[in-house]
């Protein structure tokens, strides 16, 4: 899955139109591109012309036939995206990937929720990324579709609470001008036109329009201190909502602890079941339900489930022992762990996800685990 959001600078002095945005391959960053291969490995472009069109993020699942390609580029940090404007469509911003640190909380309802809410359980999951170096902070919050689980009303605002009640962060719509920004969909539009100031202001991150639209909010060059405050193990995020903000006895909705993100998880979607995950994993319908507790094959949308055995690394554990004792080639090993950087040094108490062949798997004994 991909979220992209790009927004110029308020402080530039000609606002370009998003073309679209490239994902490409193999080079580090202020390396040029090996020749032969200057052709996106995806794009991803805007769903359509608006008046804000310095401005725009979306969401978007792919499954590119060069996957494998993709996945090496990450793990070495030889991927960027380029993004084009009108112009330079050639490109005009390019930005490196990186392999960040990885939050989640799980959002339930608030104790202060009164039984009077017509709300059965209101539900939400966050997903918090911090860059390497901490200067660089995303969260990504998203609601369920599943009826049963919707919010009340509209997100208004997202925030971030020590174990002390002081805010750390906080993502709220800012004010949005209705000057005229040029065109619409090729078409002029009248009105009052925008003062340089005026053309600097964007929408909102958080979307009001629904209580299923995701919240994507990036800080960048972030205080040192805001990544370690946010990834505290006392830090609540918490979700505001139309009704809650007008609840005089509510702070939220929803609320839930940051905690580090668990591997060999993913967020289920409507589309989603252990069936499919299991077929997409090469793994089978069993081995997912023994791994999932509940009961896993009930389709609510961002639940997570398991889709592979988290390995803990032990020390003198090798990527050979691993192949041989699960049945899986190296090649297998990547695609389900596309965030390892070298397979020949897994470092020690780190996580390797694994999806057995039972037909081969060994137990400690050497014995197969399986006989035909």
């Amino acid at each position: 899955m991909v979220t992209l959001q790009i927004t110029a600078a308020p402080d530039s002095s000609n606002i370009p139109t998003f073309l679209s945005a490239g994902f490409y391959g193999p080079a580090m960053p202020g390396e040029a591109m090996p020749p032969g291969s200057d052709s996106p490995l995806f794009t991803v472009s805007p769903p359509m012309p608006t008046m804000a069109s310095s401005t725009w993020s979306m969401t978007t699942k792919l499954r590119p036939q060069n996957l494998a390609n993709i996945l090496e580029y990450l793990r070495t940090g030889r991927a960027f995206f380029s993004v084009s404007t009108d112009r330079i469509p050639e490109g005009e911003l390019r930005g490196q990937m990186e392999v960040p640190m990885c939050y989640e909380a799980a959002m339930a309802p608030t104790s202060e929720l009164p039984a009077s809410w017509e709300v059965m359980n209101p539900y939400a999951f966050a997903n918090v990324i911090v860059s390497r170096g901490g200067g660089d902070v995303a969260v990504f919050l998203q609601m369920p579709t599943d009826n049963g689980r919707k919010l009340s009303s509209g997100v208004t605002k997202v925030f971030a609470r020590d174990g002390a009640g002081a805010s750390i962060l906080e993502i709220q719509p800012s004010a949005w001008d209705s000057c005229v920004r040029g065109t619409f969909d090729g078409r002029s539009v009248s009105g009052t036109a925008c003062s340089d100031e005026q053309r600097h202001t964007y929408k909102a991150e958080v979307n009001n329009e629904g209580a299923s639209a995701p919240v994507f909010h990036v800080v960048h060059h972030a205080d040192a201190s805001l990544a370690q405050r946010l990834t505290n193990s006392s830090t609540v995020l918490g979700v505001e909502t139309v009704n809650s903000r007008n609840d005089p006895g509510m702070t939220f909705e929803v609320e839930g602890g940051i905690t580090a993100a668990v591997p060999c998880r993913r967020l289920m979607t409507a589309a989603d079941s252990l069936y499919s995950m299991a077929k997409e994993y090469r793994s089978d319908w069993v081995t997912l339900w023994s791994l999932n507790v509940g009961n896993p094959d009930f389709r609510r949308t961002l639940v997570p489930r398991y889709f592979a055995h988290p390995l803990q690394i032990l020390r003198g554990e090798t990527s050979y022992a691993i192949q041989r004792r699960y049945g899986m080639s190296e090649g297998e090993i990547l695609k389900v762990n596309p965030a390892i950087r070298d397979i020949g040094s897994l470092p020690v108490g780190s996580h390797v996800c694994v999806v057995p062949n039972w037909q081969t798997v060994v137990a400690g004994n050497g014995q197969k685990v399986c006989s035909a």
